[in-house]
């Protein structure tokens, strides 16, 4: 018995690590990768031991598509060059002017999108051979909102032929967030997005048609995309969440994701409490701390008697939140402050970031960046540090104390959780760190365990429970 698995996306390499949680009590299971062409060669490097063939549905090269992507909705800046001659630099600036109004007319925006609809069929073609050859049961993907043609076509065709589509936790999604980064510094909504004002007799034809999809008064994809895949039965019913598209079953962490999803149009009979794609991990490195923390001293030449601090390394640069200047600013600081005080720091990267770009600060500071998945290693922290990550919800089911360090952004995106303390700049961080090591301060979880259902999705006896759930779902 075949999954398939989709890997369009960083998160989506959690979800063979949930499969390969879920085979230990049903070893009878195998799984199958079709990935983005993006992601095909760091399939081969994170999964080395997987020698089975990497499957797509874009029959085209990586770089021709990349060339399409990038002219599809590109609008060409004019860039001066004090060198030339006035008269020259008029008609350049004219003939970008006359481009761009070409680009962003209504035929323009037309022939995009019946462009993007043509190469959607095929995919959805392509999508289709691919699932007779697998023949899988089911298809793990880590979402059904995506734009892109790979998981888009397999998820519509497996709809058809009848095959389950599991939606694994493997992110927490926020509205605010996306959002966000679909406007600039001042809170403008980018043109490509911007469901109106109308910019053209297309935009205003698109707001009608793609009303639903609209969050302040926002698009989450350009609306020629939305059109052509609403043209072709592969558009989310309302793609600024996760579950409203061709999925059957959709895994949650918690109680309070639950109501989350509920509020953002998701259908409950869909839901399911089954916990993070990642749980199984989170739990052996909370009960293994011992044994963890030793072999972590010994790796890393550790002191065993200090506290240990985990450290997840902002990511808002390389996610287009924030300029790469203020990141390091902000990274520097962090790591600088930390190593000040004696402890074990380790730092922990995000799978999107290039740890080649952080190797400095094992040389400049008194850290280590460690190898392993946070997953596996959490559990040893005596204090945990973050910004706006999913990661503090596996830190507090661990009943680890934990700081949110948001000195740029003002999200809410975790509120609700009582424990968490918030900070919002260098010198109140300074002062929590060092409470919080040094005073022995109580937190109570007690309200966060609920939210977070800790008594479900947190024993011994829970993967077991999750993976019958949803082996039997399928």
């Amino acid at each position: 018995m075949k999954i398939l698995i989709i890997i369009n996306n960083h998160n989506s390499f959690k979800m063979v690590d949930f499969f390969e949680s879920i085979k230990t009590y049903y070893p009878q299971l195998s799984y199958r990768i079709a990935a983005d062409y993006r992601y095909k060669k760091m399939v081969r490097e994170k999964l080395p031991d997987y020698n089975e063939k990497i499957y797509n549905v874009d029959i085209k090269s990586s770089e021709r598509r990349e060339r399409e992507l990038i002219k599809a909705v590109k609008i060409s800046p004019y860039k001066g060059d004090d060198q030339s001659v006035s008269i020259k630099r008029l008609f350049r600036s004219a003939y970008t002017k006359c481009k761009n109004l070409a680009i962003e007319s209504t035929p323009a925006y037309v022939t995009k999108e019946i462009i993007f609809s043509i190469r959607l069929r095929k995919c959805k073609e392509q999508a289709k051979k691919v699932l007779e050859e697998i023949q899988p049961i089911s298809i793990f993907s880590y979402s059904d909102r995506t734009s892109d043609y790979l998981e888009s076509s397999i998820l519509s065709q497996a709809k058809k032929l009848g095959i389950n589509v599991t939606l694994p936790y493997v992110a927490n999604w926020a509205g605010e967030a996306a959002f966000k980064l679909r406007t600039d510094e001042n809170g403008k909504i980018f043109p490509e997005f911007r469901a109106s004002p109308y910019r053209s007799l297309y935009h205003f034809y698109s707001y009608f048609r793609l009303r639903t999809q609209i969050l302040n008064k926002c698009y989450l994809f350009p609306p020629y995309i939305l059109n052509a895949h609403k043209r072709n039965g592969t558009l989310s019913n309302y793609n600024w969440w996760v579950g409203n598209g061709c999925s059957d079953l959709v895994c949650v962490n918690s109680s309070y994701a639950k109501k989350t999803y509920l509020e953002n149009k998701v259908p409950r009979e869909k839901i399911q409490i089954v916990g993070d794609a990642a749980i199984s991990e989170i739990y052996k490195s909370y009960t293994n701390s011992k044994v963890l923390k030793d072999n972590l001293c010994e790796k890393y030449n550790l002191d065993p008697n200090l506290k240990f601090v985990i450290l997840t390394m902002p990511q808002q640069a390389e996610q287009g939140y924030l300029n790469w200047e203020k990141h390091w600013q902000d990274v520097n600081f962090l790591v600088k402050t930390l190593s000040s005080i004696d402890i074990n720091l380790l730092i922990s990267l995000h799978p999107r970031q290039n740890k080649n770009e952080y190797l400095f600060l094992k040389e400049r500071f008194k850290a280590v960046i460690v190898d392993e998945p946070l997953s596996t290693t959490i559990g040893v922290a005596d204090l945990f540090l973050a910004s706006n990550s999913g990661t503090m919800i596996w830190s507090i089911l661990c009943g680890v104390p934990t700081i949110n360090f948001d000195f740029n952004l003002d999200f809410h995106l975790y509120d609700y959780l009582d424990s968490l303390i918030r900070v919002k700049d260098y010198e109140t961080f300074n002062q929590q760190v060092k409470k919080l090591i040094f005073e022995q301060s109580q937190i109570d979880f007690t309200t966060d365990w609920y939210e977070l259902s800790r008594d479900i999705v947190f024993c011994t006896d829970s993967l077991k429970d999750i993976s019958k759930r949803i082996v039997e779902s399928i």
